[in-house]
């Protein structure tokens, strides 16, 4: 009987290294000598600075320190914006600390979090301003 299909991928490759007579260490070494350089990690959040152009890597670097301190719901958006506008020349790295308050307005404008918690129960205030209906009933009438 097998045991092959119950090896997690990282115990098949220590395996597979193991039976080639590799250790990890000599397997890195391989790896340098074919391309050069260990392989980096993927940058899975922000500023994504992972093997860019020195010109990219410094202006998400520079948008990632003009960001620092706001609220890490918006951040995320803020600065997408702020690169957003930086590639397409509205910002500059000379304009950006002053940039930076008028997009973190922008995005806490479009954002939901600003209302707070808000009971469906609520009355709903009509144009005419007629209370009959509940913000509950909107949602129901929708569907």
């Amino acid at each position: 009987m097998s045991t092959h299909g119950t090896l997690s991928r990282r115990d098949e490759w220590i395996r597979y290294l193991a039976v080639h007579g590799w250790t990890p260490e000599e397997r890195e070494a391989k790896w340098r000598a074919k391309y050069g350089a260990t392989p980096q990690p993927v940058a899975t959040v922000w500023p994504f600075a992972a093997r860019r152009a020195p010109d990219e890597h410094e202006m998400l670097a520079a948008i990632d320190k003009a960001t620092r301190g706001i609220p890490e719901q918006w951040r995320q958006d803020v600065c997408q914006e702020l690169a957003v506008a930086m590639l397409t020349g509205d910002v500059t790295l000379d304009t950006l600390n002053g940039a930076v308050k008028a997009y973190a307005a922008r995005v806490y404008n479009q954002h939901p979090l600003k209302y707070g918690d808000i009971s469906l129960d609520a009355p709903w205030r009509g144009p005419e301003g007629d209370t009959h209906l509940t913000r509950g009933d909107l949602l129901v009438a929708a569907d």
